[in-house]
């Protein structure tokens, strides 16, 4: 049996993001996964970036490593701002960082916008869809400004998960850490909730049949299809041939079987988080999580690719002043 200082488990972009920081700094480790592979495999072909090409990129310990480099390496065409950047792209772009900087990944596996893209990639291939909200309406964000003109990073500061002054805020763990547990948890999970990109409104409205302030209460098998029941201002059935679930998901640590069930009883959580300091460190000495279920200790960029760039180089940094401080001592 082999073993390791440190372990990371999974391959998406904070667990490569937080290879490529420990490399750059020396600490050894192993990281478990199969590089991207949510994005891969579950993502519809022809699916575009909800975030910004600029944000689009997955933190590294030096400069040249974003989508831009890519693009130019690649003599690729590149727009910094409004792209939208194609999901083959940005999938490019992630193996190339991969090859770059994390060569030695393990493939191991550990046991708003995609409901509403999938539905209009779905028609425009001539499939009869039918997209049920719980929303009273969809929402969808507003462009960005395609330049933004003298003073304008002052009047409309640019971080890697959105614009504006309210962004600022949120893509600051410090900050973020300031406000009180109940704002915290609330904000964790609706900054930026569920809705749908500004060039993805003009393939869904007056397209696509939508059927909002819905939601389904029962599904049960009916031939070779599905039969829904579905309330709402009135109850009807449904009967298709296929149901695609874009419902998001919840934080919750017992789902996770890697984990011991007495290592699970020793994390704090706060409404089923995990409890982490400003570096990802769980309650549990040398346990850290990182990406989406720290979101209510960091903040919503938790839940993005652009939260690789507020997390990974300090988690890095801690992993390896602990491993100086007490050598042997692993951390996962």
């Amino acid at each position: 049996m082999s073993t390791t200082e440190v372990l990371i488990v999974g391959a998406g972009a904070f667990g490569l993001s937080i290879s490529a920081h420990l490399r750059a700094l020396g600490v050894e480790h192993v990281i478990a996964g199969r590089p991207m592979d949510t994005w891969r495999a579950h993502v519809p072909v022809g699916m575009l970036m909800k975030s910004e090409p600029y944000g689009s990129a997955i933190a590294s310990p030096q400069r040249g490593y974003d989508v831009a480099a890519y693009c130019r390496l690649r003599r690729l065409d590149y727009v910094k701002r409004l792209g939208p950047l194609t999901l083959d792209r940005f999938l490019g772009y992630a193996d190339w960082y991969t090859e770059q900087l994390v060569p030695d990944v393990r493939d191991i596996t550990a046991a708003g916008q995609s409901a509403l893209e999938t539905a209009a990639l779905l028609h425009e291939q001539g499939t009869d869809v039918r997209i049920i909200a719980r929303t009273p309406a969809l929402h969808f964000t507003e462009p960005n400004p395609a330049e933004l003109g003298p003073f304008g990073h002052i009047k409309r500061p640019v971080t890697n998960l959105c614009e504006g002054w309210h962004c600022a805020f949120w893509y600051t763990p410090a900050a973020f850490r300031r406000l009180p547990e109940g704002m915290r948890i609330t904000k964790a999970r609706t900054v930026l909730g569920p809705s749908g990109s500004w060039w993805l409104r003009k393939r869904i409205e007056g397209v696509v049949d939508v059927l909002t302030g819905h939601q389904v209460r029962k599904a049960v098998p009916d031939g070779n299809g599905v039969q829904l029941l579905v309330e709402g201002p009135e109850q009807s059935v449904l009967t298709v041939d296929h149901v695609i679930a874009g419902t998001g998901y919840r934080i919750d640590l017992a789902r996770l079987p890697f984990l011991p069930e007495r290592l699970r009883a020793r994390i704090t959580t706060i409404n089923g988080y995990p409890e982490v300091s400003r570096v990802g460190e769980s309650s549990v000495p040398g346990l850290y999580f990182a990406g989406a279920p720290t979101a209510v200790s960091i903040g919503p960029s938790a839940r993005f690719i652009a939260g690789t760039h507020t997390i990974s180089a300090k988690l890095a940094e801690a992993v390896a002043r602990r491993s100086k401080a007490v050598p042997g001592r692993a951390a996962a």
